[in-house]
């Protein structure tokens, strides 16, 4: 099981840059659950379609099995990043 401090080092490989917006991907443990669990979020600046001011969004959890290989990890990161840019296009829709 990879920890939480190495798994961020990894995601810091990761640089998204798209439609002039800067994504991140957050990487925390939600305590909710008896031990703890890691997963993954996509935060980014945009404009709300309501009162059109910038404000900061988060995309929603990706939980990440303590078995998870780098490239699984990198891959979730990745469907992450994929399901945040399709709300943004669908609420350009």
């Amino acid at each position: 099981m990879k920890s939480l401090s190495e798994i961020r080092q990894l995601l810091q490989r990761i640089k998204i840059n798209l439609f002039e917006k800067e994504f991140n991907i957050r990487c925390e443990i939600d305590n909710k659950f008896d031990a703890g669990r890691i997963f993954l979020q996509v935060i980014y600046l945009a404009k709300c379609n309501k009162n059109n001011e910038e404000q900061e969004w988060h995309g929603r959890k990706f939980y990440l099995s303590e078995h998870m290989t780098s490239d699984e990890i990198i891959k979730t990161a990745y469907s992450a990043f994929k399901a945040s840019i399709e709300h943004e296009t669908m609420e350009a829709f």
